[in-house]
């Protein structure tokens, strides 16, 4: 997660470009573009949940699957990375942190 957050300060103008893709086909110039980003996308998660379910393997997850845990994370890191490339950080560090509690204990925190 580091590393994303300093990769997206290092290079601002093309995460932004990237984010502006995520927006769905509609926002991708041609039929053939959208086809190869659903595609991509499409093994990248399957490729984040095989290695989430291999990591998680022997740990208890609350019942959760490789690929609910990886589209969660996902969907946290997603959000951290538009609000870094945007520029809304005013703690990266803290904010990471956040993250991965989220991810880890839930929105509310709690280790239980």
């Amino acid at each position: 997660m580091r590393r994303q957050l300093e990769v997206a300060r290092r290079r601002r103008g093309a995460f932004k470009i990237f984010m502006s893709l995520q927006g769905g086909a509609g926002t991708i110039p041609s039929e053939r573009a959208a086809r190869r980003h659903a595609e991509g996308f499409r093994t990248y998660m399957t490729r984040f949940a095989e290695w989430m379910s291999a990591a998680a393997a022997g740990t208890d997850v609350g019942g959760r699957s490789g690929e609910e845990l990886a589209y969660s994370l996902w969907g946290l890191s997603v959000a951290f990375q538009a609000r870094a490339g945007a520029g809304v950080l005013d703690a990266p560090e803290a904010e990471l942190r956040a993250l991965l509690g989220m991810f880890f204990y839930g929105a509310l925190n709690a280790r239980s």
